[in-house]
């Protein structure tokens, strides 16, 4: 039973559960395999917790020291979660709506403008800045 389960029990059931965002991301920071980080961006995007969004750039940050990051711009418009996009520069592009491609100073500088004012709109499954 995968994690994301458990929590939808667990909050049918009426228990306050929060997902657990910050240690995803500690894991995806850790980790070599692409696939895995995939599925980890995967879970954290899921949450609809705002807190997704500065631990999903930690991420992007993290790959980009590793090396782990291809040398060429994105595009927004072109970029879906294969091999040639890092999972952490989709997930945020998902979520935000935005395309800093992998300047992790223009999406912090983007969060911090914005941080505590965010509305997760779940029929588009992003997070709207208020």
């Amino acid at each position: 039973m995968t994690k994301q389960i458990v929590y939808f029990i667990i909050s049918l059931a009426g228990c306050a559960a929060a997902p657990p965002v910050e240690e995803w991301g500690r894991e995806c920071r850790m980790e070599m395999d692409r696939e895995r980080r995939l599925d980890l961006v995967r879970q954290i995007m899921g949450t609809g917790d705002e807190r997704a969004i500065p631990v999903l750039i930690d991420c992007l940050a993290s790959v980009k020291r590793l090396g782990k990051t291809p040398d060429r711009v994105y595009r927004a418009k072109a970029i879906v979660p294969n091999d040639t996009a890092p999972p952490e520069f989709w997930g945020l592009n998902v979520i935000t709506g935005q395309d800093f491609d992998l300047d992790i100073e223009k999406w912090s500088a983007w969060y911090e403008l914005h941080r505590g004012r965010f509305e997760w709109d779940g029929g588009t499954r992003r997070f709207v800045a208020k």
